[in-house]
């Protein structure tokens, strides 16, 4: 089932097969990819396998191709609504039954409520000084960031995906890298600049802290300090890495 054909049943209220749940009324307007994975769910009597709900997920997006990481996403803010449980191969709806593979722990379950679709005052995601990119609560100030850094975790972004067991969430040194030192492997060193590998953030030899520069590149930045890497490279010779 396409897009098109799942928001036009969810808009018009077409009826459902029998023994299928009935979609959850809602305003006139796009549906966001969650939510289209969700009425899919519906219409198929609670189940969908992975492949079928990324198809749906897709045209929802109105992309041609669906990656990895903006699927991550999707789930992520799915599961965290309450709009579907995720497995290894399929997706239900909460109370179906989630596959044995992937249970979710109760105690850090959040009711629909509290993680429902943004509203008319959206804000894009925000990346935190802890380094994770957050759509849910963008503001680190937000109820849901307090709540999440009362229970332990660094932001809500952090809990979601801990709630969900899903690998951990990408890290941004060159943000989190400004306050807690980067790991030696993301750090840019002469090897890995003679190489065509990824040649490493330029961090201080001192503390290890990002140093940052246009294009990541030390040698313009504010700072007097140069990482190893470009300590022996005139910035008036070379361009930025």
């Amino acid at each position: 089932m396409k897009a098109d054909d799942i928001i036009e049943m969810f808009a018009k209220g077409t009826p459902q097969p029998a023994g299928a749940s009935k979609p959850v009324e809602r305003a006139t307007g796009p549906l966001s990819p969650e939510e289209a994975v969700a009425a899919a769910l519906e219409a198929s009597g609670g189940s969908l396998k992975l492949r079928q709900a990324k198809v749906i997920a897709r045209d929802a997006s109105g992309i041609s191709r669906m990656g990895e990481k903006r699927w991550a996403k999707i789930l992520s803010k799915g599961e965290a609504a309450g709009l579907f449980v995720g497995g290894e191969k399929t997706l239900t709806l909460p109370g179906k039954g989630a596959p044995a593979e992937a249970p979710v722990a109760p105690a850090l379950i959040k009711p629909p409520v509290a993680l429902s679709p943004p509203s008319g005052d959206w804000a894009p995601p925000q990346t935190h000084p802890c380094g994770h990119e957050n759509y849910l609560a963008p503001d680190p100030e937000a109820a849901l960031n307090q709540e999440a850094r009362s229970e332990g975790f660094c932001c809500a972004e952090a809990q979601v995906k801990a709630s969900s067991q899903k690998a951990a969430i990408n890290i941004d040194w060159q943000v989190r890298g400004l306050a807690h030192p980067v790991p030696e492997v993301y750090q840019a060193t002469r090897e890995r600049h003679r190489g065509l590998g990824y040649p490493g953030l330029c961090c201080s030899k001192k503390t290890g802290l990002y140093i940052g520069g246009v294009g990541n590149d030390c040698r313009y930045s504010k700072g007097r300090e140069l990482c190893q890497a470009h300590e022996s490279k005139p910035a008036s010779l070379n361009t930025p890495s």
